[in-house]
Parts: C-alpha cells; sequence; structure tokens
C-alpha cells in the first residue's frame, strides 16, 4: 500500500478521478488480504515527535471544569471542508504539505453529541502568531490544489473549553487569561494522575498512503452515506458498514 501515491502538485487541482482511482487501488490491496474488518477510528493524524498531553488536559477539564495553562497557548487552523471528497483531498494535502515546525495536522469526521459541524481538519500552533502564519500559507495553498470556497479560520483550543468558558474562544477582543487556583488544582491533578503526565517523545507518523488512513476513510464513506453527501460516490461506491459510527451519529442527530 505504501507504494501507491496520491497525485499532488503545489500548483495544481487535486482531481476527482485521482482520488478515486488510488483510493480503488489500496481499497482493492485490503479486500484481497483481510476479511471481516472492524475498525473504528474516524481521524487520520499526522504527528510530530511532540506529545500535548491532550489526555491530560481534556480529563482534568472534565473532571474539575479547570482549562490547563498549556492550552492557553494553543491554537488551531480550522478547515471545514463541505465534501466528503474535500475532506480527503485536504488530508491528502496534510500528508504533503511541508511547514516549519511540522506542526501536528488531523482529518476527522465530527461525532461529539453537542458539536456542530461535519468534515474538519485541524493544524495545531504554539500560539497565534504560528496560527496565522500558517492559516495565510494554507489558504494560498487550498485555494490552488483544492477550490476557493473552503471555510478556513484560526480557533483558541478546544472546542468545549469555549463552551464551558465563552471567553476562553473570544480570543481576539477579550483574551481571557489563566486563573491563578487553576495551578493548585492541576498539581492535586497530577499527583493523583502521574500516569498521564507524558515526558516521551512521540513516533512521527509516517508519510503515504497507510493501512490505518484507508480503512478511516472508509468509515468516512459511511458517514457520508448517512448524512445524505453523495460525494462520496467520488471516491467509492462500495457499501462500508460501520455498527460504530451509526450509533455515534444517532447520538449526535438525537
Amino acid at each position: 500500500m505504501q507504494k501507491l501515491k496520491f497525485a499532488f502538485d503545489l500548483n495544481a487541482k487535486i482531481t476527482d478521478e485521482d482520488v478515486k482511482i488510488t483510493f480503488e487501488k489500496a481499497n482493492k490491496i485490503i479486500n484481497n488480504k483481510l476479511e471481516n474488518i472492524i475498525f473504528n477510528d474516524s481521524q487520520i493524524h499526522r504527528r510530530n515527535d511532540k506529545d500535548l498531553s491532550c489526555k491530560r488536559h481534556t480529563k482534568i477539564f472534565y473532571d474539575d471544569n479547570v482549562i490547563p495553562k498549556n492550552c492557553f497557548e494553543c491554537y488551531k487552523v480550522i478547515i471545514e471542508p463541505k465534501t466528503l471528497v474535500d475532506l480527503v483531498k485536504i488530508y491528502i494535502l496534510f500528508d504533503h504539505i511541508k511547514l516549519e515546525n511540522n506542526n501536528i495536522r488531523k482529518c476527522m469526521i465530527e461525532l461529539r453529541p453537542n458539536i456542530e459541524g461535519t468534515y474538519k481538519s485541524l493544524v495545531y500552533c504554539s500560539g497565534l502568531d504560528e496560527a496565522e502564519s500558517i492559516f495565510k500559507k494554507l489558504k494560498v495553498i487550498i485555494d490552488k490544489t483544492i477550490n476557493e470556497n473552503i471555510s478556513i479560520d484560526i480557533k483558541r483550543g478546544c472546542t468545549e473549553f469555549g463552551m464551558a468558558h465563552p471567553l476562553y474562544k473570544d480570543y481576539k477582543s477579550n483574551l481571557m487569561k489563566y486563573e491563578k487556583d487553576w495551578k493548585e488544582k492541576e498539581d492535586l491533578f497530577d499527583n493523583k494522575f502521574p500516569n498521564l503526565i507524558n515526558y516521551k517523545l512521540n513516533k512521527e507518523t509516517i508519510f503515504g498512503i497507510t493501512l490505518n488512513d484507508i480503512l478511516t476513510i472508509r468509515n468516512w464513506v459511511c458517514y457520508a452515506k448517512l448524512i445524505g453527501d453523495k460525494s462520496y460516490k467520488m471516491i467509492s461506491e462500495d457499501k462500508f458498514v460501520s455498527s460504530f459510527l451509526e450509533k455515534k451519529l444517532s447520538k449526535k442527530i438525537h
């Protein structure tokens, strides 16, 4: 599968035809080698060697309603394509793009019950200046390689943080700052859950198409069918089924 390549040129459009042909070749390899696959992932990551300790940060938020200090410098460039085929094209772009700090990137389908949206791609940034710089670069590249109508913006930290603390997400006019009493809560939390503190380096994601990528895209195709996005036909008309996604999506719709 690693021998397969999506065509990519910074100065040319990623075509629907190339996306479909390459995906079908990859899917054929899977069908010839594997049977009865159950795969529940819905996100594709391109990781660098940094561990952002997101598991630790989200747990302290949900346990104690604390936004960790590290998250106050977390900004994301968020891209929200309207169709599945454009999400796959952003996945291709994220695999090829060269960023100065090799920022963590991910493409996903939105399954959280209380969060709006369907398709999302994120670039994780350390500070607003870096986010603004990457935003400008990505805007130009996306206009050239995909289309000019894709929504792209900057957001601060996790969506759930901004829902609980509205000032946190309003970084443009009223910048919320870290609350002093949260430091003590963070220290108590770390003493209680030392296993969530990770000092190790991550293993960087390998370049190119992987089994994980294609199985995730198969789940995306299933999701697109469930929400009525017919652009899935530009990728595959195979009947992919995921009871995991069906349950998740039913909760979101409810």
